[in-house]
């Protein structure tokens, strides 16, 4: 069984040096928004993958079902907060995701557009 990722776009001014995921280390950075003409600013992404493992059981940055802590670091500002991913068969593990990341904010949707859970982070 294949399983989806998660798309974590940068929507903040600023590079996001380090998303920091589940308490297993960074599982990348994410350069700032890059300007161009049309639209005026494009999001930059990282990929992260999704596993039908409970959080015990991980050893590396992976997104699961349910709660998923994470923290963001730009220009040395920590953002804590916690992303929660509906268990199937609300999202099948086949099913990427968009998580957002903006400022203090972090919204995630499916790829229907839907929107999932908005959660504010903290410093």
């Amino acid at each position: 069984m294949a399983f989806g990722n998660v798309y974590v776009f940068n929507l903040y001014a600023d590079n996001m040096s380090a998303l920091n995921l589940n308490g297993m280390g960074s599982a990348g950075s994410v350069g700032a928004p890059t300007r161009s003409s049309n639209p005026p600013y494009a999001p930059r992404q990282m990929v992260v993958a999704r596993t039908n493992l409970n959080r015990d059981q991980i050893d590396y940055p992976l997104f699961v079902n349910g709660n998923n802590d994470l923290s963001v670091n730009f220009s040395g500002e920590s953002w804590r907060g916690a992303i929660s991913i509906p268990s199937p068969p609300q999202i099948t593990l086949q099913a990427d995701l968009w998580l957002y990341i903006g400022y203090q904010n972090a919204f995630l949707f499916d790829t229907s557009g839907a929107l999932l859970q908005s959660s504010r982070l903290t410093s």
